[in-house]
């Protein structure tokens, strides 16, 4: 089985440890992932460890497989709903290797969309009035990584004093969706496409309502 994530390209060969080395295997998964990823695995799975109808310990294999990834260096952010898309697409290539279900799959998507909703109704950003640090604390988490980068106003004039005038513009309030209305109307006169800069729009649009 290969595993992919939504940050690095290259996948990392993975095979689950044998059945005799799960209890200590699954003490070292634990120490790997972060609370985010906890929280996630037992919305998606029940628990950090399965158990079998009869009573045994079994492998999870979505904390296995983040764990993984977070051992190897190819996931440091947090687990968004990219990475599990990822996950989805590359079982249906390997149908016949040993994966994580489809069921904890769709149920992580389902947990990561309600975190991102009650998110937004606890904040409510203002596309319109919001600084490039304010921007960027909606986007580290990775949680929300299909809003557009962060950017900077225009006609910044980085000639003179660049650090103190970078580090004021950071913290200075301007309207990013007027920023991308009129990308879009410049893409339109040269004739660019706008495809993406119509998506971040709706994008900004539809968190802000």
């Amino acid at each position: 089985m290969q595993i992919s994530n939504n940050l690095i390209a290259t996948p990392t060969k993975y095979s689950p440890p044998p059945a005799e080395n799960q209890k200590s295997q699954g003490f070292v998964i634990n120490d790997l992932l972060t609370e985010n990823d906890k929280k996630l695995v037992e919305a998606a799975t029940g628990g950090l460890q399965s158990t079998s109808s009869s009573g045994l310990h079994e492998i999870n294999q979505l904390a296995t497989h983040i764990a993984i990834d977070r051992e190897t260096g190819t996931l440091s952010g947090e687990v968004d709903e990219n990475y599990i898309n990822k996950l989805l697409a590359e079982q249906d290539k390997n149908q016949n290797s040993e994966t994580v279900s489809f069921s904890a799959l769709q149920k992580s998507l389902a947990f990561l969309q309600q975190e991102r909703a009650d998110f937004f109704k606890r904040v409510k950003p203002d596309f319109t009035n919001i600084t490039p640090n304010e921007f960027a604390e909606l986007t580290k988490s990775g949680r929300f990584s299909e809003l557009p980068p962060i950017a900077l106003p225009k006609g910044l004039d980085l000639t003179k004093d660049s650090k103190a005038q970078m580090e004021a513009s950071l913290d200075t309030k301007f309207n990013y969706i007027d920023m991308v209305e009129k990308d879009i109307a410049f893409n339109k006169s040269i004739g660019m496409p706008i495809d993406y800069l119509v998506k971040q729009l709706n994008l900004m649009k539809n968190f802000e309502s």
